[in-house]
């Protein structure tokens, strides 16, 4: 069978060292977090009222930017990611004041969580959010 590309080589393997140290420090973020969480009561194993998950990627270098999703369990659609920069007291700023609104409706089918408000935008419809950030729902034509 010929080759699909020919003279075409794959970027090189990482050793395994390289491969359990990344696991190692990614387990860590995990660690780390969840136990920000759970220190404060705000996760146990069960993922009450929150649970910690890595985010698994379908892009190549998927690696590079997969966040931790904190994800309340009786909304996960609510979930909001951690990229390792933030804050812990963010962090823990965000998870409670996402536990105190999981019960209250949302202003329309498209927000984010009951935290967004509506804004100003030439989209259909366009929120903000103090957990999620800026929706826009639309095109901007």
């Amino acid at each position: 069978m010929k080759p699909f590309l020919a003279n075409k080589e794959p970027v090189p393997c990482p050793n395994r060292g390289v491969i359990e140290e990344a696991t190692y420090v990614l387990g860590r973020q995990e660690l780390h977090v969840y136990q920000l969480l759970y220190f404060n009561c705000l996760c146990n194993p069960s993922g009450h009222p929150f649970a910690v998950k890595r985010r698994v990627q379908s892009t190549p270098n998927a690696w590079l930017v997969a966040p931790l999703d904190i994800v309340p369990f009786k909304r996960p659609e609510y979930g909001f990611s951690v990229w390792g920069d933030e804050p812990d007291e963010a962090i823990l700023d965000k998870a409670r004041k996402l536990l105190s609104v999981l019960d209250k409706p949302t202003l329309s089918a498209n927000a984010c969580c009951p935290l967004a408000v509506r804004r100003q935008c030439v989209c259909v419809e366009s929120f903000e959010c103090e957990v999620h950030g800026s929706l826009c729902v639309g095109s901007h034509d």
